[in-house]
């Protein structure tokens, strides 16, 4: 099986549930925005808590090495804009991405072939990136509903959208690894 033409795959962390309430209550506070954000924090185990060591073992076996922890905030109604993350196109950059509070509808990502031309970009809070210079030539090619933990494609055109009832708080996690198909597909 070739995951790596595929633009998400679910990953099983044991204990999900109780890790996630956990997160939640720690990282609470981010709730109170009414804006998109992202916020890095520092990867160690006093501020993912259970979540650390589950990762961190499952990582180890692939020579894999978490390089950023980030939370992204998408308020009710709100979306974020089309875009790649990183300097380039590529289909074999990828996010671990886990739900820390989203509703169970009415979220997405949502993945795009575009050929258009292309806009380089940098800020302070998502670095750099890459947006389409003409939105309308987008194509929509697959939709995530974030439930539960998934690695998710970030090197192809993305955007993130919630009409759901609440706030959409994503813990993502980016890693790197040069045996990566092996550490998308297995499971804990």
């Amino acid at each position: 099986m070739n995951i790596i033409k595929s633009n998400y795959f679910p990953l099983e962390i044991t204990n999900f549930k109780d890790i996630q309430q956990s997160l939640l209550m720690k990282y609470k506070h981010y709730l109170d925005h009414n804006i998109l954000f992202s916020e890095s924090v520092l990867w160690s185990k006093e501020n993912f808590l259970e979540l650390y060591l589950e990762i961190e073992q499952h990582f180890l076996k692939f020579d894999a090495k978490v390089i950023r922890s980030r939370f992204f905030m998408t308020p009710v109604g709100r979306e974020l804009e089309t875009h790649i993350d990183g300097t380039r196109q590529r289909d074999d950059y990828w996010a671990l991405n886990i739900p820390i509070l989203c509703d169970n509808s009415n979220h997405w990502q949502e993945w795009f072939n575009y050929n258009g031309e292309i806009e380089n970009l940098s800020d302070s809070i998502y670095t750099s990136y890459i947006m389409p210079k003409n939105e309308k030539q987008l194509v929509s090619i697959d939709r995530l509903t974030l439930t539960t933990p998934h690695f998710v494609k970030i090197g192809r055109f993305h955007k993130i959208i919630n009409q759901s009832i609440q706030p959409r708080l994503v813990l993502s996690i980016r890693f790197s690894t040069s045996n990566l198909e092996n550490l998308i597909s297995s499971s804990f």
